[in-house]
């Protein structure tokens, strides 16, 4: 049976509509519809998503659906940012809590906590952290980017040697990169 653009689209985009995107367990349902090979609507939607916009515009949210809702982490990440000693355990079990009263199936422990370490993270992280560790002040222009690329140029052998023996010149200027990038 031939794949037909519009039946893929439809159906993809009320996936969309639902539940915010498309999964890969969806396409197979699709593939079993329309008795075709769950490869074929694999190739033809990834083809069409390169070059079409409509299909370009769709999620995909990985092979399954979710088990964790966005509600759910704005819910866990608002209760980590108003108390960050707050219990974990506790966030879980509020929140399996109302998935028990919506008759959804529970969270599990291992996806919660996964989560929760990410947004711990995400809160706390700064390049600039290990500076106001160490109680260094940086001016507002300093790079953490800029700083480690030049440091992958600076300490590198390239040009450094001629065919006649050591370029001193180009050691030099190497240095004097070197002493810009750690006089602070």
């Amino acid at each position: 049976m031939k794949i037909k653009r519009d039946c893929v689209l439809s159906y993809l985009q009320g996936k969309e509509e639902r539940r915010g995107g498309y999964t890969g367990t969806d396409l197979v349902e699709l593939a079993e519809v329309l008795g075709v090979t769950d490869m074929a609507i694999w190739k033809r939607v990834s083809k069409w998503v390169k070059e079409d916009p409509a299909f370009a515009n769709l999620t995909y949210l990985g092979w399954y659906r979710p088990t964790i809702t966005l509600n759910e982490l704005f819910e866990i990440e608002k209760r980590i940012n108003s108390n960050p000693l707050e219990v974990k355990s506790h966030i879980l079990f509020d929140l399996q809590d109302t998935r028990k009263v919506r008759g959804e199936k529970a969270i599990s422990a291992s996806t919660f906590y996964r989560q929760t370490k990410q947004t711990v993270l995400n809160e706390y992280f700064s390049g600039y952290d290990w500076f106001k560790v160490k109680n260094i002040r940086i001016s507002p222009q300093y790079s953490i980017k800029e700083a480690r690329d030049s440091l992958s140029t600076i300490f590198s052998f390239f040009g450094l040697k001629t065919f006649g023996g050591a370029n001193l010149s180009a050691i030099y200027e190497r240095l004097a990169k070197a002493k810009k990038w750690f006089s602070i």
